[in-house]
């Protein structure tokens, strides 16, 4: 990878932004639209892409780490909340759910 010594600025711009403020260059983005397919002239057919500076993007990483391991550390969401927890999709809690459910009916009938 690189150096530390090269590092070593961008480590200082790091730092000092941490202890007053993120300067308001890393935070803004320009929105530009990207053309998916069909018709061009249709506003739909476009995604929005945010071009944001590297620091900024950096940044954000840095933060989104943080937030990430004390949401996953703390609990803060459920096992049933799939799409929302990396690495998992929203379809691996339907199979749970569909479970529970038939479970319910079996229940249900039963009595």
């Amino acid at each position: 990878m690189f150096p530390s010594k090269q590092l070593e600025p961008l480590s200082i711009i790091y730092e000092r932004s941490w202890r007053t403020e993120v300067p308001e260059e890393w935070m803004k983005a320009n929105i530009t639209p990207v053309y998916k397919k069909g018709k061009k002239d249709d506003p739909g057919n476009y995604r929005p892409i945010s071009l944001t500076s590297v620091p900024g993007k950096i940044t954000e990483q840095l933060v989104l780490g943080v937030i990430s391991k004390h949401i996953e550390d703390k609990e803060i969401i459920g096992r049933g909340q799939h799409g929302f927890t990396k690495g998992y999709r929203i379809s691996f809690s339907t199979p749970n759910c569909v479970n529970e459910k038939m479970v319910g009916i079996a229940l249900a009938l039963v009595k």
